[in-house]
């Protein structure tokens, strides 16, 4: 059970969650020195929506020209989900550009897919991993200890990303190789329905939302949720 990583007030679309066998978390499979593990099993990559259900406001054909601020959930806060302590960080790798290639990398290490990332211990073999924040927002070190709903750093696309959002999951280890995806569950949460690319990505598609509050729970892939 943990606390929200991102604030109340604002929407955010589960993409790649759990629920989803084809994403590419839970479908990475990763075999390195004769062990194979499912790092993301359980990962959520959280999508700054308004109230219209739309990542950002541009027309389609000019989105891959946006910048990282046009996206809604870029800068957000991005909150610590325990108490817990900071066992890996990084800051100062550049975020990309929304929407556009990225270039490949053999290296399948949290430097090499995270770009800017912090890993909190927030449990005996329980580890936070946050991916993708936006450089120079990183506000914590190596070895500190954090406190529940602190802020950690902003939300970016830096890193194996192609827009900004937050990549969030627990694992059994500091390490993105031979660690394994593990569940968890969110205190409180509304779930406003769900919403696909057409509604996410078009300015003009119309969403309406049909909350629900949830419990202890973990949200699916395609739902709108709302923090606390």
């Amino acid at each position: 059970m943990i606390a929200p990583p991102l604030r109340g007030g604002r929407n955010w679309l589960v993409s790649e969650g759990p629920g989803n066998a084809h994403s590419h978390h839970w479908g990475s499979l990763l075999a390195l020195n004769g062990v194979v593990t499912i790092p993301q099993r359980y990962a959520i990559d959280f999508v700054g929506l308004n109230a219209r259900g739309h990542a950002i406001e541009i027309s389609p054909e000019k989105i891959r020209d946006s910048a990282n601020a046009d996206w809604f959930g870029y800068d957000s806060d991005v909150l610590a989900v325990a108490d817990g302590i900071v066992r890996d960080v990084r800051d100062g790798q550049p975020d990309g550009r929304p929407l556009n290639p990225h270039p490949e990398g053999n290296d399948l290490t949290a430097r090499g897919l995270y770009g800017n990332f912090i890993v909190l211990e927030i449990a005996p073999g329980v580890f936070a991993h946050y991916a993708h924040l936006r450089p120079g927002s990183v506000r914590v070190r190596l070895g500190e200890h954090v406190h529940r709903g602190e802020v950690l750093a902003h939300l970016g696309d830096s890193g194996n990303s192609a827009a900004p959002h937050l990549h969030f999951h627990l694992s059994d280890k500091p390490v993105f190789e031979e660690s394994e995806g593990l569940p968890f569950r969110f205190a409180r949460f509304t779930n406003e329905g769900d919403a696909g690319e057409q509604v996410v990505l078009s300015r003009s598609a119309l969403w309406t939302p049909h909350p629900v509050k949830y419990q202890e729970a973990l949200p699916l892939d395609g739902t709108v949720i709302e923090f606390p």
